[in-house]
């Protein structure tokens, strides 16, 4: 008798832990569970994961009929499953939508068995949905970053390309195919099909830089030319390793810019410069036209520095973007090998969630940035070649004008602030005043700062009755008592021996006294910096 007891008690113990185990496992699980009547289709209990995400309470819930918890636009898929279930006795694998007590909803993905007794008579079926609303919104940014990607790399004229270390092949963007002319239907694999295109004399330096790049990992930033159709493309190229976060080389990455267009005007620049001295000394006799020229030349080399300057600096947020959704996709794939083989577990699914919202804002920032960059860019650019009047906001308009001027200010460590009403809106000429602000601020780089690294700019703007005053400083060199009084005089430079032509200020002060009827003047001391005040009537 007592060994009987001994053994019950060892059954009922054996039975608790049972009990305990099951309870854990059930409760804690991260999948939502029910049991479901096969008679009314009501719910027989629950688990509380399900009460967890759904928001309701067991009163709430059991002996409800399932379809409650269902959203109606999903409702036709669940009768299908319904229907389903009746007759293969399962349902596997069919996403559908759950509503929360609060209204808003659960992408799931659904699974059913019948639990039957031993006569195989179905006692209830059991429910089990997996909430997936996290991953849809994981591959929705994927897909939206992808977007912003190829299209900011379509606008930039780069192509991006990848080199997978294990299976050794390269993978190019669709971009790539359109700057090397190649077929769409020839997949790219090997980089020797990027290379047959590179005249002989500069093969060798490209492909002893890719060599190095994937020998020792070091990166390289490069120009070179290929041949397309008899014609010549000018590139610019760059690369980058890519680390896992315990530090493992996973994958080496690179991009690639069409800058033919920026080297054309480069080049017409450079051969209308080499021959500038002598057109000028052919037409003395018309100085002024001469004098028109070299503004023009002028204009168009700043525009030609802008735009070397402002691809420049799209390489980086375009490249780290590039670099943030290859590494996105290696952790979704990385989830997906886990889920799909049952190795699954909570804080690995949170990890993933807390590095894909940092990796979404990293490529969300960066190709925003890039796309801000381009935007600036071309308004400024359109304005500075047209001659036309449109509404501003005045410190919207001059801040683009400092962030297309970013590669030029970069250089020093000089603080830049504007002071102006941001709702300020001026009808006037928008290219005049980027020429003004874009001229005043390479002038103070070119001489006020020539020999300092660090040092500050203001420019203070406000409207007084009709006059639109701007007020430009620098805490620069500045300029001797001698020279100040020929400062806007054609020509006149202290900096000619470094490629001053004497034509900035002249520029200036012919665009405010004649293009926008307004006045300038200029207060300056040794050491003390600079002042210009502009004023121009509205």
């Amino acid at each position: 008798m007592k060994n009987d007891d001994v053994y019950i008690n060892e059954l009922k113990s054996k039975l608790l832990e049972v009990e305990t185990k099951f309870d854990i496992l059930y409760n804690n699980s991260p999948d939502m569970y029910v049991a479901v009547s096969p008679l009314d289709a009501n719910v027989k209990f629950c688990n509380k994961t399900l009460l967890t995400k759904t928001g309701y309470t067991e009163d709430e819930i059991i002996n409800k009929p399932i379809f409650n918890l269902y959203s109606e636009k999903c409702m036709p898929k669940v009768e299908k499953a319904f229907h389903e279930f009746v007759e293969t006795g399962k349902v596997v694998n069919k996403q559908l939508i759950l509503k929360r007590k609060d209204g808003t909803l659960i992408d799931v993905i659904l699974n059913v068995i019948a639990v039957k007794d031993e006569d195989g008579k179905i006692i209830y079926s059991t429910s089990s949905w997996r909430d997936i609303t996290e991953e849809l919104k994981s591959k929705e940014r994927e897909i939206e970053n992808e977007y912003l990607l190829l299209e900011s790399q379509r606008i930039a004229n780069i192509a991006s390309w990848k080199y997978n270390l294990e299976t050794k092949k390269i993978l190019c963007s669709e971009e790539m195919y359109k700057i090397f002319d190649i077929n769409k239907n020839i997949e790219i694999t090997e980089y020797s099909q990027l290379t047959d295109k590179i005249p002989s004399e500069e093969k060798e330096k490209v492909i002893n830089a890719f060599n190095l790049f994937l020998i020792n990992k070091e990166k390289y930033d490069l120009e070179y030319s290929i041949v397309v159709d008899n014609k010549i493309k000018y590139l610019s190229a760059n690369t980058e390793p890519i680390y896992d976060s315990s530090k493992k080389l996973i994958m080496l990455i690179g991009t690639i810019q069409d800058i033919t267009f920026t080297k054309s005007i480069q080049n017409e620049l450079e051969d209308f410069n080499k021959n500038l001295e002598t057109k000028i000394a052919e037409k003395t006799k018309h100085l002024e036209l001469a004098q028109e020229q070299l503004i023009l030349s002028e204009k168009m080399a700043s525009l030609g520095s802008l735009m070397a300057g402002i691809s420049h600096e799209i390489n980086t947020p375009i490249g780290i973007g590039f670099t943030g959704i290859s590494h996105f996709r290696d952790e979704i794939n990385l989830l997906a090998d886990k889920y799909k083989n049952d190795e699954m577990e909570e804080d690995v699914f949170e990890d993933f969630l807390n590095s894909s919202k940092e990796i979404s804002y990293l490529i969300y920032s960066n190709l925003d940035r890039a796309a801000n960059l381009i935007k600036s860019f071309k308004q400024v650019a359109v304005d500075q070649t047209s001659e036309n009047k449109r509404k501003i906001l005045f410190f919207d308009y001059i801040e683009e004008n400092l962030l297309s001027l970013n590669s030029i200010i970069k250089r020093k460590d000089i603080d830049i602030k504007v002071e102006c009403d941001r709702t300020l809106e001026v009808y006037t000429y928008p290219g005049k005043i980027s020429q003004v602000i874009t001229n005043l601020i390479i002038n103070s780089f070119n001489h006020g700062f020539k020999n300092r690294e660090k040092g500050s700019i203001s420019i203070d703007i406000c409207k007084l009755n009709d006059e639109i005053v701007i007020e430009y400083r620098d805490d620069g060199c500045g300029v001797g008592k001698d020279n100040l009084s020929k400062i806007f005089t054609p020509f006149f430079t202290t900096n000619r021996e470094f490629g001053g032509t004497g034509l900035g200020l002249s520029i200036i002060y012919n665009i405010v006294t004649k293009s926008l009827n307004g006045s300038i003047s200029c207060s300056s001391k040794i050491n003390e910096g600079i002042e210009f005040i502009i004023k121009f009537k509205l």
